[in-house]
């Protein structure tokens, strides 16, 4: 199997989400850390996708799979605001932080994940040929 950075990445994000966001608490410091997880998080996301799928997929078209790849990780994304949504309203706070914004933050989040998806689309399968089996 590659190397691939996809499953270090989102656990990279999952930690630094509770050490960083929730214990020192750099959610109520700037909004840039927030924008900064949700990238990395689509990025992680479409790479370990990648991984997984990759050699079920080799006879499907590159621009297919990558739209395929894509649209499982603007899935993963909506799955994730749901779960802040209800999060939030079960629990409501961590560590004073609200577990969810508003519209306009949900959209940035959403935004976030698809454009980390595009650049992992961009840099990781965009270098590397897929081999095709015959």
């Amino acid at each position: 199997m590659k190397r691939n950075l996809g499953p270090w990445i989102l656990f990279f994000t999952f930690l630094a989400n509770f050490v960083f966001g929730f214990g020192l608490h750099l959610y109520l410091r700037t909004a840039l850390f927030d924008i900064t997880l949700h990238f990395l998080g689509g990025l992680g996301v479409y790479l370990t996708l990648y991984q997984f799928v990759s050699k079920d997929f080799q006879k499907v078209p590159r621009w297919q799979f990558i739209v395929l790849l894509i649209g499982a990780t603007i899935l993963v994304g909506v799955v994730w605001e749901f779960t802040e949504y209800i999060s939030s309203t079960t629990i409501g706070t961590i560590g004073g932080v609200e577990l969810i914004g508003d519209l306009r933050d949900t959209l940035e989040d959403l935004f976030m994940d698809i454009l980390g998806a595009v650049v992992g689309s961009l840099i990781y399968p965009g270098l590397r040929k897929r081999r095709r089996t015959s």
